[in-house]
Formats: C-alpha cells, structure tokens, sequence
C-alpha cells in the first residue's frame, strides 16, 4: 500500500508517526461545573495563608462550593 502513498500523503503518515509516539492518551473529560474549581482551590488557599479561615473551614467551604457548582447526573 505505501507504494500507492502521494508524497503529500507519505509525509501526513510520517508526521503522525512522530507525533503519536509522543501523545499517550488524551485527558479525561472533566464533569460539568467543574473548570471553576481551581479558582475555588486558590480562593480558600489564599484565605488560609492569610489567617481569614482554618483550613478546616476552608476544606468544609471548598467542598460544599465545588459540590453546588458540579452537575450530576
């Protein structure tokens, strides 16, 4: 088959070849709600290292924020 291969199309299976040996999986899809959750972390980390809460207050406030922002099911 690969004698039947344009040179455009020789190239297109080289470059994939040198690419796929770099990607080993595609990341997982995340849930819904879920891409504010960083910018929940570092809003409740920020307020610990500042002395505004416990850290047990911010694990209870983060999980409960993060929880309502996820949609399930």
């Amino acid at each position: 088959m690969q004698d039947k291969l344009t040179e455009t199309d020789t190239y297109v299976v080289e470059f994939m070849t040198a690419v796929l040996a770099e990607i080993s999986s595609t990341p997982a899809v995340q849930p819904t709600g879920t891409s504010g959750s960083q910018d929940v972390f570092t809003r409740y980390l920020t307020d610990v290292r500042f002395g505004s809460i416990t850290p047990n207050e911010a694990a209870a406030a983060t999980i409960e924020e993060v929880d309502a922002q996820v949609v399930t099911g």
